[in-house]
C-alpha cells in the first residue's frame, strides 16, 4: 500500500514539473515576439519578426524615394530660377516691365594710372583723328589717307606710353642710330611740372621724321623723370614735316591732322644728306593749351629755348658747312601757339 502511494506522489511531481516547463517555454516565446498580439476577425494573431523586418524595409524605401523627390523638386526650382534670370522682359497682364540682368561677373582689377589729372580741365579740341590705316605693330601704324604722302605714326596707346620720358632716353638714342635735334620746354601749371618736347631728324638708317610729346610730373618729384599725360590732359595739336632736297626746293613729307594727342609723330622712309645736319627738315605745328594761364606759362619756357615771335624774326646768315638756315619762331592766337622749327 505504501509503495503505491509513493509511486503516485512521484507521478504527480513529474507532471507538475512538465507543466511548469511548458508554461516557461510559452512565456519565453511570447517575450521574443516583436509585436504584441492583435485581434483580427475575432482571432488572436501575432506579427512575426520577419514580417516586421519587411515592413521596415518598405518604410525605408518610401523614405528614400521621398528624399529623391525633394532633391528633384529643388533642381526643378533652381532651373526655373535660372530661366527667370535669363528673361529680360515679362508681360504681366497689360504691363511690361524690364527685369535687370542678374548675371554677375568677376570684377577686374586694373593698375592705376601713374599720372594724375590736372586741376585744369581739358577745354578744347577734337578727339584723336581717324584715318585709313593698317593695324599697328610695335606701337606704330601706317597712314595711307593721302596716297601721295603715306607715313608711319605712333598709336594713341602705344607701349612707349608706359615708360614716360627723361633726358637719358635722348642720350642713348645714337646707340640705335637715332640722330635728331630736340627742344625741351619746361613750365609749371596747375598741380604739375610740365614738359613739351620736340624732335626731328634721322630715325635709324631708313626713316626720317618728327615728334611732339606732352609730359608732366608731380611737383614734389625731384628727379627729372616725366610721365606721359593721360587722355584727360592731351592737347590739341597738328604737325606738318617739310624737307628740302638737293635742289633746295621745299616738299611736304606728311601732315598729321588736328586732334587730341599726348604724342604726335610721323615717319617716312628716307635719309638725310648728313646725319649731323637736321636743318634739312622743317616742322610747322600748332598746339592749343587749356587756357590763358597755361599758354603764358608755356611761352615763358618756350622763349628760353631761343624761339622768338614771328614778327621779331630775322633770317640768320647761313652758317659754314650748313646747307640751310635755322628757323625758330612762333605766333599766338588765343590759346593756340603756332611754331616753325628748322
Amino acid at each position: 500500500m505504501s509503495e503505491k502511494k509513493n509511486g503516485n506522489l512521484i507521478g504527480i511531481i513529474i507532471g507538475a514539473v512538465v507543466c511548469v516547463a511548458i508554461v516557461a517555454v510559452s512565456v519565453l516565446a511570447i517575450g521574443k515576439m516583436d509585436t504584441p498580439i492583435a485581434i483580427v476577425n475575432g482571432k488572436q494573431t501575432t506579427e512575426t519578426t520577419t514580417q516586421a523586418t519587411e515592413d521596415d524595409l518598405v518604410f525605408e524605401e518610401d523614405d528614400f524615394n521621398e528624399d529623391e523627390l525633394f532633391v528633384e523638386e529643388e533642381i526643378i526650382i533652381e532651373e526655373e530660377e535660372l530661366l527667370f534670370e535669363e528673361e529680360d522682359t515679362y508681360d504681366v497682364g497689360n504691363l511690361d516691365f524690364d527685369v535687370p540682368e542678374t548675371t554677375t561677373k568677376k570684377p577686374t582689377t586694373t593698375k592705376p594710372s601713374t599720372t594724375k589729372p590736372t586741376t585744369k580741365p581739358n577745354q578744347g579740341g577734337n578727339d584723336e583723328p581717324t584715318s585709313e590705316k593698317q593695324p599697328g605693330m610695335f606701337g606704330y601704324e601706317f597712314d595711307q589717307l593721302d596716297p601721295d604722302k603715306p607715313h608711319f605714326f605712333t598709336s594713341n596707346d602705344a607701349w612707349q606710353r608706359n615708360f614716360g620720358f627723361c633726358k637719358m632716353y635722348d642720350d642713348l638714342a645714337p646707340l640705335i642710330a637715332f640722330y635728331y635735334d630736340t627742344e625741351r620746354i619746361f613750365f609749371e601749371y596747375g598741380d604739375y611740372d610740365w614738359m613739351v618736347q620736340l624732335w626731328k631728324g634721322q630715325y635709324g638708317f631708313i626713316f626720317i621724321g618728327s615728334e611732339i610729346g606732352i609730359y608732366h610730373k608731380d611737383k614734389d618729384r625731384t628727379e627729372e623723370f616725366y610721365d606721359c599725360v593721360d587722355d584727360t590732359n592731351r592737347l590739341d595739336m597738328k604737325m606738318t614735316l617739310y624737307s628740302y632736297g638737293a635742289d633746295g626746293k621745299e616738299q611736304v613729307l606728311f601732315d598729321r591732322p588736328e586732334g587730341k594727342y599726348w604724342w604726335i609723330t610721323g615717319f617716312v622712309p628716307g635719309k638725310l644728306d648728313k646725319f649731323a645736319d637736321r636743318s634739312e627738315l622743317k616742322v610747322v605745328a600748332k598746339i592749343t593749351f587749356f587756357d590763358e594761364e597755361m599758354t603764358n606759362a608755356f611761352l615763358e619756357g618756350f622763349k628760353s629755348t631761343g624761339f622768338v615771335e614771328e614778327s621779331e624774326w630775322t633770317e640768320p646768315e647761313l652758317q659754314p658747312n650748313k646747307k640751310y638756315t635755322r628757323k625758330k619762331f612762333y605766333s599766338v592766337s588765343g590759346n593756340t601757339v603756332s611754331l616753325t622749327w628748322q
